[in-house]
């Protein structure tokens, strides 16, 4: 039960900032934060991570709708059995992610994006503006992934 009310709590936090963000007047962006490490800067997203698709949002909604569902009902596999906090966690993060984005869509026909990291290292970190729904899927997958690394079966 505990990670459902983790996914739950992860999609109203990223439906509160994204309401946030679209209410906030237009002049009051950009707005650095971090000493400029981190920007925050609306974007409204049509298509997939990047703006693939953009030109077909009903193609971009039609998969994100799908990937959530298939996220959810294998997390719902795994939520009521013994042990495995690290999956689990892992798995409520990615649920509550895609459930923000797939919702965004619906509701509001795009995702809203604003926070980019515009002193990056990495090129491919640097290029892109995320939510933070973006986030709780990539840190579920981090988690996953470390999960798989150090798993002693």
């Amino acid at each position: 039960m505990i990670y459902l009310l983790l996914a739950a709590a992860i999609f109203a936090v990223d439906f509160y900032t994204k309401t946030k963000i679209e209410i906030t007047p237009q002049k009051d962006f950009p707005r650095q934060l971090a000493g400029g490490h981190v920007e925050l800067q609306p974007l409204h997203n049509k298509g997939l991570a990047g703006g693939k698709l953009k030109n077909k949002p009903w193609a971009a909604t039609l998969i994100s709708g799908i990937a959530f569902v298939c996220c959810a009902l294998y997390a719902l596999t795994r939520f009521f059995r013994k042990g495995d906090m690290l999956e689990k966690t892992a798995l409520a993060m990615i649920c509550g992610g895609a459930a923000g984005n797939f919702f965004d869509r619906l509701g509001r026909g795009y995702v809203v994006d604003f926070i980019s990291f515009p002193s990056a290292k990495l090129k491919q970190i640097k290029k892109y503006v995320y939510n933070l729904a973006d986030l709780f899927i990539f840190l579920g997958g981090a988690l996953l992934l470390i999960r798989e690394l150090f798993r002693k079966d």
